[in-house]
């Protein structure tokens, strides 16, 4: 996953796109805004033609490069894509605690691989200084891998540029 962010920040800039957002509550916080309101500053959107639809947790913040790979890819197709946040949620809603942390990160491990999940990482708008691999309400216990994945991801753009 962190190999997947790293190329998507590693591509040339898209130009601006239109992009329309589905806003899910979040089913940790239950936070819940509309699509108008959830746009953070600093997107990269314009209100030409739909170029793609994007998924994401009302309670979540995405940096401006996150959506460059699929705009450049996908622009104009409509296609639609959700956060790992979204996917997450998605999953955590229909297995709950069916599933283990290795279960739910391989698959969206899977959903991201197959391009129906961006390969981005996310702030939470509670507390937008903590950057999260997965969503805006990894615990504690996450610490550890969250600091992994940055290392691995820092690694990876570092050694290309």
């Amino acid at each position: 996953m962190a190999e997947q962010e790293a190329n998507a920040l590693l591509e040339p800039a898209a130009q601006s796109k239109a992009v329309r957002f589905t806003v899910l509550e979040c089913p940790v916080c239950a936070a819940e805004v509309s699509p108008e309101e959830w746009r953070p500053p600093a997107l990269p959107i314009s209100d030409g033609p739909i170029a793609v639809s994007v998924t994401v947790l009302a309670c979540e913040i995405l940096a401006p490069r996150s959506l460059q790979s699929v705009l450049r890819k996908n622009a104009g197709s409509g296609a639609e894509f959700q956060s790992r946040s979204a996917a997450w949620s998605r999953l955590y809603r229909d297995f709950g605690l069916e599933m283990s942390d290795v279960e739910y990160l391989a698959a969206i491990d899977s959903m991201e691989s197959d391009g129906r999940v961006l390969p981005a990482s996310c702030r939470a708008f509670f507390a937008p200084q903590q950057t999260n691999f997965l969503h805006p309400h990894m615990g504690i216990g996450f610490e550890p891998l969250n600091r992994r994945y940055r290392e691995i991801l820092l690694h990876i753009v570092r050694k290309s540029i």
